[in-house]
């Protein structure tokens, strides 16, 4: 769905790496190592059209290629790399923002990617809790490195996200030996767990309302509200999230409203208000921003 800019898009989904998580960008080729349906799928993804006529080519390697896994393959390459969301309500909405219209402008086209799943996108936000964007980065990459499943392409080392039994074997030992904290081991062990023994249905949280799919995140152990918040973007596709309390956030929005002093998360909140309910466009945007350089 134009306007798509496929590079920003995909700059986006490896936060202007090369890697993060198990998304790979090169500059060209979008890369990712897909687990489908108990099925592993080597997948390229790059741009032959433009941003205002977009067309996106698919190369997809497997040991079972054939018209149902190449759609479902394609239909969950749209999820993460959103080609069919409409931006233009949310263009609309922010054009008279003093705030956001330069962000917008700058960022033409950028998409909100999105985790292949729920258990993904949790496991990431429980390891980037309460620490710096590279801190996490180290911490993903030693989870994936470790646990996740590898396929060579070329010379180079691609992983796939780990799987829930893979997490709930390695246990809180396994994943202290990779420098997490007791805590955070603690946590992704026993969701982990939960998901494995199908006590814990992540994607069934999809058919809940905003407000109830909060509540059903909070009730998970270690999943607070910045968690809860960042899934309903990432994860879930939700228009309206917004993690008010995450200091990154806060102190973007200090600096794009020319405050003096650091805002407080409840007046980053109350500001927000102005942009519902396209909150998680306004985080994606600004965070875009912040990772390339736009917004320092």
């Amino acid at each position: 769905m134009p306007p798509y800019d496929f590079c920003l898009t995909a700059a986006a989904a490896v936060n202007f790496r090369v890697q993060h998580g198990t998304n790979f960008f090169d500059g060209t080729y979008f890369k990712k190592l897909l687990n489908l349906d108990n099925q592993t799928y080597f997948t390229r993804v790059h741009s032959i059209g433009t941003i205002d006529h977009p067309q996106l080519q698919i190369e997809i390697t497997g040991n079972t290629i054939n018209d149902q896994s190449t759609g479902a393959v394609t239909e969950r390459l749209s999820w993460i790399l959103d080609t069919t969301t409409d931006l233009s309500p949310f263009y609309q909405a922010v054009a008279q923002s003093p705030t956001l219209v330069p962000l917008v402008n700058n960022l033409k086209g950028l998409h909100i990617t999105h985790t292949n799943s729920v258990f993904e996108g949790l496991i990431l936000a429980i390891l980037g809790q309460q620490i710096n964007s590279k801190m996490a980065h180290t911490f993903s990459y030693h989870l994936i490195e470790t646990y996740g499943q590898i396929f060579k392409m070329g010379g180079d080392v691609y992983y796939s996200f780990p799987k829930a039994t893979t997490l709930a074997d390695a246990g809180i030992n396994g994943l202290k030996a990779i420098k997490l904290n007791r805590q955070k081991a603690d946590y992704i062990a026993s969701i982990a767990c939960a998901v494995a023994l199908n006590q814990l249905d992540l994607e069934s949280l999809h058919n809940k309302s905003d407000e109830k799919l909060v509540i059903s995140l909070l009730n998970i152990r270690g999943v607070g509200l910045w968690t809860a918040q960042w899934l309903l973007i990432k994860s879930f596709g939700r228009n309206d999230g917004f993690p008010h309390n995450d200091l990154a956030l806060i102190r973007a929005l200090t600096t794009l409203l020319k405050e003096k002093d650091l805002l407080k998360p409840e007046q980053v909140l109350k500001h927000s208000q102005r942009w519902i309910p396209f909150r998680s466009y306004v985080t994606t945007y600004i965070f875009a921003a912040i990772r390339s350089g736009c917004l320092n």
